[in-house]
Formats: structure tokens, sequence, C-alpha cells
């Protein structure tokens, strides 16, 4: 997002990988639209394939295990309300804008007040530990009887 926003203002912008997701977006749309058309139970989300053309492979992989549970708990739970299998997304949603938040205040922090500290030791450790906690939590909170 960053070498595009340069490239419109430094007017440095190649426009012919701009035309390309433009026609990437437009096949994946019509592709969508033949599914509905034909009552499918498929849907492809655009946003989704955007994302995963422009993040790195280690956070695409963290959204799509999440879907994979989305999708396993959707099948689980055919027959529940539609408030009830939103309560997840809503959690999911607010830690990732949690997450979002706090790296804007340990930036302002470590800016302002602190140096910044050195690499954690076993931080690929912990943050696994964490992703598998998250995982659980979210798991049983969809399953859960809504408030």
């Amino acid at each position: 997002m960053a070498e595009l926003t340069q490239g419109i203002f430094q007017q440095t912008l190649n426009l012919q990988y701009l035309a390309i997701g433009v026609v990437i977006g437009l096949l994946i749309l019509a592709f969508q639209a033949v599914l509905l058309w034909r009552k499918s139970n498929i849907k492809i989300h655009i946003l989704a394939v955007a994302i995963g053309m422009y993040l790195p492979f280690s956070l695409v992989a963290t959204l799509f295990l999440g879907g994979l549970l989305s999708a396993i708990l959707s099948y689980k739970q055919r027959n529940t309300s539609s408030e009830h299998k939103s309560s997840g997304i809503l959690i999911a949603s607010g830690l990732v804008t949690g997450e979002a938040l706090m790296g804007v205040f340990l930036a302002i922090s470590a800016t302002l007040f602190m140096p910044l500290p050195s690499a954690i030791a076993a931080a690929e450790y912990t943050g696994a530990f964490a992703f598998v906690l998250v995982v659980l939590y979210l798991y049983k909170r969809a399953r859960s009887k809504p408030f």
C-alpha cells in the first residue's frame, strides 16, 4: 500500500500492475456471479484474495487457519442462529483491532520514552503458544450458547 501511495503522489506508478490487479478482481467478481447464479454454496471473497496477494505467507497462514476453523465450526453448527455464528467474528475482529492499537502504542512509547529492546529468544514459541490459546478460546466461545 505504501508503494501504491508513493507511486500515485510521485507519479511513478506502474499502471500495468494496477491493471493486472483490476482484471484479477473483475474475474473473481464474475466467477462469484456465476456461482451465485447457479445457487452454489461456494463463495469467493475478493478481500481474502487481495490480502493473500500482498501479505507474506507467515501472515496468510494464520488467516487460512482461522478460516479453516470457521468452516469447521460452521459445518458443525448448521442449525444455530446467525447472531451466534457472528460472535466469533466479532471477537476475532476485536483481537485484530487490539493488536493494531497495541502496535501503535508500543511504537509511540518506544520512539518517545524507551530504547528498543533486543530480540526475545523464545518469541516464536511464545507466539505459537498464544496463537493456540486464542484458537482454543475462539473455538470454545463459538461453541458456547449465545448470551
